[in-house]
């Protein structure tokens, strides 16, 4: 969540982009050996996802 609302113009992007480590090396990897993660809302899930409210003054 944003403080303050953001202003857009026209051409204006908005990006999302979420990284993570599942390898070996990572200290938050408690799978071993590492598996695939796939999309999901469990905790054992990748649950990146962006969600944008839109309005016109």
């Amino acid at each position: 969540m944003f403080d303050e609302p953001l202003r857009w113009g026209t051409g204006d992007r908005f990006v999302a982009e979420c990284t993570w480590d599942n390898t070996a090396a990572s200290g938050g990897q408690f799978q071993r050996p590492p598996r695939d993660v796939p999309w999901g809302e469990g905790t054992n899930q990748e649950m990146c996802f962006m969600v944008a409210h839109l309005s016109e003054e």
